[in-house]
């Protein structure tokens, strides 16, 4: 959503009439600001895409990219979107340690900054309770190979 779009959607469904500093800002850095979003939308696309042709590496990793372009930015709001689909790809990946760290990561954020979609923060809890329940069936198979073994 373009910045005069995003203070009438405010303004509209809200009765908010936005005073922050994007809001209030000239237009050079509106329009950088415009531009970040842009690519940030292009990133994503690129992301779904090598998700849904499971190539998880490169996923994650522009992911990852994502994730330091919001953070340098100063968009807290997007962190949690995006290690909730870091968990999902590490668990697609077969890592489920960075999986349970990036879900958890989510989920606290979700909880930290709101959300305007509670979907989003029982998505993230339901997620965080599927990669611990693969955890935990790992570590009963790898102990149950080991019992076989004799150790």
């Amino acid at each position: 959503m373009k910045h005069d779009e995003r203070r009438h959607f405010l303004e509209a469904n809200w009765g908010i009439e936005c005073g922050c500093s994007l809001c209030r800002a000239n237009d050079y850095d509106i329009g950088e600001t415009e531009n970040k979003r842009r690519l940030m939308k292009e990133w994503k696309e690129t992301l779904q895409a090598a998700k849904r042709d499971k190539f998880y590496k490169d996923a994650i990793t522009i992911a990852q990219d994502i994730l330091q372009v919001s953070e340098r930015a100063d968009l807290p709001p997007l962190l949690p979107e995006y290690h909730d689909i870091l968990a999902e790809l590490y668990s697609l990946k077969g890592d489920l340690p960075e999986a349970l760290r990036y879900a958890r990561m989510a989920l606290n954020e979700w909880v930290r900054f709101g959300s305007l979609d509670y979907s989003e923060l029982e998505w993230a809890r339901e997620a965080l309770e599927e990669i611990v329940e693969k955890d935990a069936a790992r570590t009963r198979q790898l102990l149950g190979i080991q019992k076989a073994k004799g150790g």
